[in-house]
């Protein structure tokens, strides 16, 4: 299910935060937790590797994004504008695959990470096809 509502409170806290108008600390707080659409976790929970949640600081100076971090968040941006399903399988913290990696069974991990992503197009997420986002991206 699309919640448009909470689709739309979500992108303008990412444009703001993407933008270094907020901080951290105020865009997980502004980022909506609705359950009646897994995009939202999904965005929510990847987007969380794009920064440090140790401190509280907006994405400027020593914590500007990278190029490949401001690709993927505009790419968050134009799915959360667009009305399509999320199709992804739920994301989920698994804090044992570091674990496993660390004993070495770091290849039994992206075996599974690989199988996981395979049901798409891994480079344009969270959108699951490339038609997908070429389509929204020329609108």
């Amino acid at each position: 299910m699309v919640d448009r509502h909470a689709r739309d409170i979500a992108a303008e806290a990412l444009r703001e935060f993407m933008e270094g108008s907020i901080s951290n600390r105020e865009y997980e707080r502004r980022f909506p937790r609705s359950k009646d659409d897994p995009a939202l976790w999904g965005i929510y929970s990847n987007v969380w590797f794009c920064y440090s949640d140790t401190s509280e600081h907006t994405l400027t100076g020593k914590h500007v994004l990278t190029d490949e971090g401001r690709a993927f968040i505009e790419r968050c941006l134009l799915f959360l504008k667009s009305d399509l399903e999320f199709q992804w399988p739920a994301t989920k913290l698994r804090l044992w695959y570091p674990l496993l990696r660390l004993i070495g069974l770091g290849r039994v991990v992206n075996r599974q990470v690989e199988k996981e992503m395979s049901i798409g197009d891994a480079d344009v997420w969270p959108f699951l096809k490339k038609a997908q986002y070429e389509q929204m991206s020329h609108q």
